[in-house]
């Protein structure tokens, strides 16, 4: 089990790792810098296996067709424990997107690489991406909120090899008062109906639909209206974790991982898609 230890609100003029272009954040280089940063500061970051920044910036990185800003998350693979122990991701207040997008990430810091492929000793080749479990990008069922076995075997790989010796050893206390903590989960603040709103903003008149069926997959099913497609229709969100959910015993549960160097680069280019758990 990982834990939470710290948490850390920067400023301004702390955050001069973060590289602009206009109103994006360069994704690759901002990673480069966030290691830079982490590592210049070893009287705050030492001590910890695993760094990840969250961000409310809109990340992106300029290609062939101009800029791509569908980029949510970046880490490196296997980082966790390194000089590369560091990753970050977008979120946006009151949608809670950002949970699966750490938990992707994270995955990445504790070896996984993305499902379907390798990198360095890293494996997933034999978990096919289009199972969609959480180092995918695919969010169909309940599987988008779990770590497929080869994800979970390379995390298990790497807590017991010389690489990951860190993740064995505690050597951190908790620096946040349990009166901080917050015991609800998304799921229990957000009504289905806030969730079909978060996830499509620009609809107006989007709502859950329950005759849809839609928690059979962890999923609301959003009422599109006419205006959208010139037809009535409805679009899947992933419901947020710990909300009713059929397919996985009862609630939907993003698998936790939470207390965070053969490396082959940083992942990760996540698609953008309007929806809260991306």
């Amino acid at each position: 089990r990982l834990k939470f230890r710290c948490l850390e609100i920067m400023t301004t003029q702390v955050e001069t790792f973060l590289q602009r272009s206009g109103n994006f954040v360069l994704a690759l280089r901002t990673l480069s810098q966030w290691k830079d940063y982490v590592n210049a500061n070893p009287n705050k970051y030492k001590d910890y296996d695993g760094v990840y920044l969250v961000t409310g910036l809109d990340m992106a990185e300029w290609g062939y067709y101009g800029w791509n800003n569908g980029l949510m998350g970046y880490a490196y693979i296997g980082g966790a424990c390194g000089k590369q122990k560091v990753g970050y991701g977008e979120d946006t207040v009151g949608t809670f997107r950002g949970v699966r997008i750490l938990a992707h990430e994270v995955g990445h810091l504790l070896g996984c690489p993305h499902d379907g492929t390798s990198s360095g000793s890293f494996t997933a080749v034999n978990c096919p991406w289009n199972d969609g479990f959480i180092m995918s990008y695919k969010e169909e069922d309940s599987r988008s909120m779990k770590f497929s076995h080869c994800c979970n075997e390379m995390i298990t790989w790497m807590v017991w090899s010389n690489q990951g010796a860190c993740l064995r050893i505690k050597t951190t206390k908790r620096k946040i008062r349990s009166k901080y903590f917050y015991r609800k989960f998304p799921g229990d603040m957000l009504s289905r109906d806030k969730v079909c709103k978060l996830a499509f903003p620009t609809v107006s008149g989007t709502r859950f639909m329950a005759e849809a069926n839609g928690e059979e997959k962890c999923h609301a099913q959003c009422f599109m209206p006419a205006s959208v497609y010139g037809y009535n229709t409805s679009l899947p969100a992933l419901m947020p974790d710990h909300s009713p959910c059929k397919a996985n015993g009862g609630v939907s549960l993003l698998e936790r991982l939470l207390s965070v160097s053969v490396l082959s680069g940083p992942q990760d280019r996540l698609p953008r898609r309007l929806g809260p758990f991306s």
